[in-house]
């Protein structure tokens, strides 16, 4: 890469792979990182009824690609590179946006969390 512009806008398009690539594990519906959640709309997903390897590949290199868009971003910075505050937090936003409208993932906490309410 030839300056930290370039370094920046690698890191920048790096996380958003990452964010595109957690957005379609949302999509491809009941997963072994969903289980059973009932969503409105978009957020119920595909129902492709995924293989776990997939998924599981799939949430690997979002991960990956995130962290090395990070390391790229932060080495722009050291270099120089000056991103617009702006635009970056516009992005955040959109990023968020997008990733609200698939189920949530990870964690059964959720659940947890509300059946605990309705004790109290």
């Amino acid at each position: 890469m030839r300056g930290p512009s370039a370094q920046g806008r690698a890191g920048l398009a790096l996380c958003l792979a990452s964010v595109v690539l957690i957005f379609t594990v949302g999509l491809l519906g009941a997963s072994a990182v969903m289980r059973g959640y009932p969503a409105p709309g978009l957020a119920r997903g595909l129902s492709a009824n995924p293989a776990d390897t997939l998924i599981t590949s799939l949430l690997f290199a979002a991960l990956a690609l995130g962290a090395i868009g990070v390391f790229f971003g932060w080495l722009a910075l050291r270099r120089g590179w000056s991103p617009s505050p702006r635009k970056l937090m516009v992005t955040g936003l959109v990023c968020a946006a997008v990733l609200v409208l698939v189920p949530p993932m990870g964690s059964t906490d959720i659940g947890v969390y509300a059946g605990y309410g309705r004790l109290a």
